[in-house]
């Protein structure tokens, strides 16, 4: 149920092009929220889905858990929630695998070919792209990594998908381990807005 609340509001956000084999969109022509009705119907998924998150114990405290994390919010607490629901099971392998961040290479015999991600989950991996901005520019561990990585003379489009791998790893570990702050583990109480 959570799943097609979110599949839906990732279908009539503006913009976003949405393709069936019995329909084409293209960018610029999805559904807008410009009309009075698409904005109304917006809001009503959107409470639809926080309505569902509040009613639910579980959900509702992994919500909270994964939003105290600089740079994840509402829409994609839910998103990883709704499309991911094995994080906090995972190994970190797994989680960056299943969310296709995971980098995979194409060597043969001698041949050391490039490292690229491809697979996994894509609505996952689209709202990791717009939460790893935003925790390489406010959340100071991932900021540092994200520098070194540009210093050292990586693309920034690699260092940003470094940062997501890093998030989601991240992200299965605070599920895994529910203790908020622990004097035990330093590193993670920056991360904690």
């Amino acid at each position: 149920m959570l799943e097609a609340k979110v599949e839906l509001q990732n279908f009539e956000r503006p913009g976003w092009s949405y393709q069936r084999k019995e329909h084409h969109w293209q960018p610029g022509q999805a559904r807008s929220f410009s009309d009075g009705k698409g904005a109304k119907r917006g809001q009503q998924i959107e409470q639809l889905i926080e309505a569902q998150i509040a009613d639910d114990d579980a959900l509702k405290g992994q919500s909270e858990r994964l939003q105290q994390v600089k740079g994840i919010g509402p829409v994609t607490a839910s998103t990883l929630l709704a499309e991911l629901p094995e994080l906090g099971t995972l190994s970190p392998n797994e989680s960056g695998a299943l969310a296709g961040v995971a980098p995979y290479n194409r060597d043969s015999g001698e041949h050391r070919g490039r490292r690229t991600i491809r697979g996994g989950r894509v609505k996952v991996r689209r709202v990791l792209y717009m939460a790893a901005i935003v925790a390489a520019r406010f959340n100071p561990i991932l900021k540092a990594s994200y520098q070194r990585l540009v210093v050292a003379g990586k693309p920034k489009k690699v260092a940003l998908t470094a940062v997501m791998r890093k998030l989601v790893v991240l992200l299965n570990h605070l599920l895994k381990n529910p203790i908020l702050r622990s004097p035990e583990r330093p590193l993670l109480t920056p991360l904690v807005k």
